[in-house]
């Protein structure tokens, strides 16, 4: 499973009870740079970027912080 790209805003815990979990953080001064849309899900401002296949020509600023 996958996630999309959010920011969650208010605090929370990540963690992990079985398996294996991959993160990707970014510094909250970069937020502008992942796209955030106008979508909205359960407290989560969610990125127009697809995380596995993002289009780099659309979403330029993504390909410096890959």
């Amino acid at each position: 499973m996958t996630a999309g790209i959010h920011y969650d805003a208010s605090n929370g815990l990540l963690h992990q009870l079985r398996g294996s979990k991959r993160c990707t953080l970014w510094p909250p001064s970069q937020r502008h740079n992942l796209y955030p849309s106008d979508k909205y899900n359960h407290g989560a401002k969610l990125s127009a970027v697809d995380p596995s296949a993002p289009n780099l020509t659309a979403v330029r600023r993504v390909a410096t912080y890959r």
